[in-house]
């Protein structure tokens, strides 16, 4: 029986303050997105884990949305796979940062972007 391996690894990862925070997005390929002229996604999302000022131990999740073209693009922003969602609109040419929720000692966290038409 060797998990001692395995579960130090997890316990190093638990307890480290060096590890860094981090959101995954998620989009199925079927989606319908807003593009570019050069075909590429207008939207260009971000995610990360903040800890608050007054408590490092309570995370913000923030998702940062980049609008690369001159059209205002609605989007909703979820959680993956889950109904805890939002409406977001980023104006054309703009960056907007949007709290998708708060959490204590959760740094990561996954998230769904869903363009609206």
């Amino acid at each position: 029986m060797r998990w001692y391996g395995p579960a130090i690894a997890v316990v190093t990862v638990l307890c480290s303050r060096v590890v860094f925070a981090q959101g995954f997005s998620s989009s199925d390929v079927a989606d319908r997105k807003h593009l570019d002229l050069t075909g590429k996604p207008c939207i260009e999302t971000s995610g990360r884990a903040v800890p608050l000022a007054s408590n490092p131990k309570i995370q913000s999740h923030l998702v940062t949305l980049n609008n690369r073209c001159i059209d205002l693009i609605k989007l909703k922003l979820c959680y993956y796979k889950t109904d805890d969602c939002m409406d977001v609109e980023v104006p054309g040419r703009s960056r907007k940062e949007q709290t998708l929720g708060v959490f204590p000692q959760l740094q990561l966290f996954k998230y769904q972007v869903k363009e609206q038409f």
